[in-house]
């Protein structure tokens, strides 16, 4: 399978950031805060963000667990800093256990765990 990736242009970042800035403008917001993971989905809306209303408006939070590579904890760090965003994380892990031990009493899957994962993840932002 091959993937074509878009080809994105000034005009399309200009629509992005316009809509992020007049958006959080009009409900009033201080800033925002954008999970970051340390791929590239995450990277490109905090630098969308960064771009539309400034690095002081933004707070990444990266939420590790257990099977979190080791490279992610780097990478997200050095996107925080490189761009001056504000940094926090929250480790995730013991309320995916305690979740697991509730709900699936040991029987878990790895997909079932993934989705407490990112349920848990979704609390936390």
């Amino acid at each position: 399978m091959t993937v074509k990736i878009p080809q994105i242009t000034n005009e399309d970042v200009e629509g992005l950031t316009g809509f992020i800035r007049s958006t959080v403008d009009a409900i009033g917001c201080k800033g925002v805060v954008v999970g970051l993971s340390g791929g590239i989905d995450s990277a490109t809306v905090t630098k969308l963000c960064v771009d539309a209303i400034g690095a002081d408006r933004v707070l990444n939070v990266f939420m590790p667990s257990r099977v979190t590579p080791a490279d992610d904890y780097k990478c997200t760090s050095e996107l925080s800093s490189l761009w001056g965003t504000e940094y926090k994380v929250v480790d995730i892990q013991p309320a995916v256990d305690a979740l697991a031990a509730v709900l699936l009493s040991g029987r878990e899957t790895p997909l079932e765990r993934g989705n407490i994962s990112a349920r848990c993840r979704m609390i936390v932002l």
